[in-house]
């Protein structure tokens, strides 16, 4: 069957209209309700939540509570950030970000336990500039991840465990930080283990980039 150039047109134009009329309303309906609330049925939509929204930035903050249902810290629950000295917590960020997703019912992920970046030269080495041994690097491990999953245990629920373990060489072997050089890859094992131990609720996960 053919079709005449006019008739073409007039469907090809009928199409184009439908599709318009599709985008607009999902456009409307997705700032009318939020793109959380639009795929409710569908998947969580997730957002790095930083500096700007924890001290105060409403606009933001309320953006942020009326399009999505799943948050992540850009840097406040990162060692030398919520842990900079052994003897030294700073938890003003941290806690506010936990109960800016709490207040909101939100699905809040703690980024991260274990990573080779943004972590103090102290967790690593000792007074003298040595390195210290595997069991003291353990037993710190264990001190921090305890300390700081059991303060949220119950209103995370899921936690970045280990961060970004592979190198970026070729065949992806792994990345020779600190807590491999003292511990090898058992500090992944530990890690995991701690943080199931602390809160066996949460969903524990590996997070990395590149391993395609």
């Amino acid at each position: 069957m053919t079709i005449s150039r006019r008739k073409f047109i007039t469907h090809a134009g009928a199409a184009t209209l439908a599709a318009q009329l599709s985008s607009n309303a999902f456009a409307l309906a997705a700032k009318r309700t939020g793109l959380k609330e639009y795929y409710a049925n569908d998947f969580k939509i997730g957002a790095a939540v930083g500096s700007a929204i924890l001290h105060g930035d409403k606009e933001l903050e309320s953006l942020l509570i009326r399009d999505f249902n799943s948050i992540t810290p850009e840097n406040c629950l990162k060692w030398e950030s919520v842990h900079p000295a052994n003897d030294t917590w700073n938890w003003a960020d941290a806690d506010t970000y936990v109960d800016i997703g709490t207040r909101n019912h939100m699905y809040v992920v703690g980024h991260c336990l274990a990573w080779h970046s943004q972590v103090p030269g102290s967790v690593f080495k000792n007074a003298s500039g040595d390195y210290v041994s595997a069991e003291e690097l353990k037993k710190k491990m264990t001190d921090h991840i305890t300390t700081l999953v059991g303060r949220y245990k119950g209103k995370i629920q899921a936690w970045d465990v280990v961060n970004e373990a592979l190198g970026d060489e070729a065949g992806n072997p792994m990345r020779k930080s600190n807590y491999f050089n003292i511990l090898g890859e058992n500090f992944i094992d530990h890690a995991f283990h701690v943080a199931h131990e602390t809160d066996p609720a949460a969903h524990l996960m590996y997070n990395d980039y590149g391993t395609e």
